[in-house]
């Protein structure tokens, strides 16, 4: 029966908080030191509820995802062409003609504004081996189903109907109709200008990047245990779609390596207090991607398929009080603080000031609290009572603070079955 019993005490902890991809994501399971035992395996599933609506920006201001669409416009935007090249003949002609009658190219014509909702489901299988006494291997297959949401407008102001009336009455209506069209739906006319697809609602079901974790008890005594958690994830998942502006990723397309310790303080039968620090380190690879020619906007029309990434590494520091009783009831709260580092890109067929323009926002934090209620039949499986030992639980956790990651609170549902 000791067997049985310490085979129901294993928890999911062993996969990463980092389920969705495209860096630093709130955690939804707590630390735990403890292994299956030898030849005991463990399926677990997770059910991941995730909306992205809201942001904290480069600041830690918080904001919604659609705030770069909140912007005013000049008349310089209306200048034909695939760049806002100050310089371009059509900006110096529109420049001329509007000094001529009394505009200016920086005069404001109205402003533009928009919405940007991603609703994420994942479906997380999971298999764990007790592969010995001391060390337990799991792999995770997460599987996506995104579905994004977008739309912008325009509206003008004074400025703009005074210059449609100036055009007309000089006999280029023609012009007026082109900035008319053009700012029927300024943003989605920039994007095609730039060879993106036009905004429009999506829904897909994809792969995620599949994690292989080990767990090996280095300290296992009767106050306290350590594991350390060494970790693989491969890069399976979908990377996104670099002829859309705003583009969901269930994977980020390289290798990553992490390692990291968790350790338990049994401070009484039915309270634990639970620590975990974590390493993660993302191996340099190459991707297709659009590089920026202006400093302050990701648009552009420039693809270069082969630029060289380097993600930043993260860490993650978790800690976590614990309780369960003989009833089978299971509770928890903790708080976790995550650092991504800066990425870096590197390119040859532009400048690379431009390449490093990539990097804007790539640097995160986060603080984040978490609680968890979950059940287990444990008592009732020991007293002969239900014929199987399972775990069923859920986690709440609200992202507190942070700095180029998403605001929105993460809900997951658990399953666990030991045979």
């Amino acid at each position: 029966m000791n067997k049985r019993v310490a085979l129901l005490t294993f928890t999911l902890t062993m996969v990463s908080a980092n389920i969705f991809a495209g860096g630093l994501k709130a955690p939804f399971d707590l630390p735990s030191s403890k292994v299956l035992p030898k030849g005991i395996r463990n399926f677990n599933y997770y059910g991941v509820l995730a909306d992205a609506n809201a942001k904290y920006d480069t600041e830690g201001n918080k904001v919604v995802l659609a705030d770069p669409f909140f912007k005013k416009l000049i008349f310089s935007d209306l200048v034909n062409g695939k760049r806002d090249d100050e310089g371009s003949v059509e900006a110096g002609k529109l420049k001329g003609y509007l000094k001529s009658n009394g505009f200016n190219l920086d005069d404001t014509i109205g402003s533009t504004t928009g919405a940007v909702n991603v609703d994420a489901k994942a479906n997380v299988p999971i298999l764990a081996y007790g592969i010995s006494r001391k060390f337990t291997l799991a792999v995770a297959v997460p599987i996506y189903t995104i579905e994004v949401s977008g739309n912008s407008s325009f509206q003008a102001n004074e400025a703009l109907n005074e210059f449609a009336t100036l055009l007309n009455n000089d006999g280029k209506g023609n012009k007026a109709n082109d900035a008319e069209i053009k700012l029927r739906d300024p943003i989605n006319k920039k994007l095609t200008d730039y060879g993106y697809k036009p905004l429009s609602n999506e829904r897909y079901t994809k792969l995620g990047d599949v994690r292989v974790v080990g767990k090996w008890l280095v300290v296992d005594k009767e106050k306290q245990a350590l594991a350390f958690v060494p970790s693989l994830t491969l890069p399976t998942g979908y990377t996104g779609d670099i002829d859309r502006a705003v583009s969901v990723p269930t994977g980020d397309g390289q290798l990553d390596v992490g390692m990291g310790f968790n350790h338990d303080l049994f401070i009484s039968p039915d309270f634990t207090l639970s620590n975990s620090v974590n390493y993660t380190i993302e191996l340099a690879d190459k991707i297709a991607g659009r590089v920026p020619f202006r400093a302050d906007s990701r648009l552009s029309p420039d693809k270069d398929y082969s630029i060289k990434r380097d993600i930043g590494n993260s860490s993650m520091y978790q800690v976590a009080i614990k309780f369960e009783n003989e009833l089978g009831i299971n509770t928890g709260v903790s708080y976790a603080l995550q650092y991504k580092e800066a990425d870096t890109f590197t390119g040859s067929l532009y400048e690379q000031k431009r390449y490093d323009w990539m990097s804007a926002g790539s640097i995160q934090n986060m603080h984040s609290a978490q609680a968890f209620l979950g059940y287990s039949t444990l008592p009732l499986f020991k007293q002969k009572r239900f014929p199987i030992p399972l775990q069923l639980g859920i986690n709440h956790t609200r992202v507190l603070a942070g700095k180029n990651v998403t605001e929105d609170p993460l809900t997951a549902l658990k399953f666990s079955m030991f045979f």
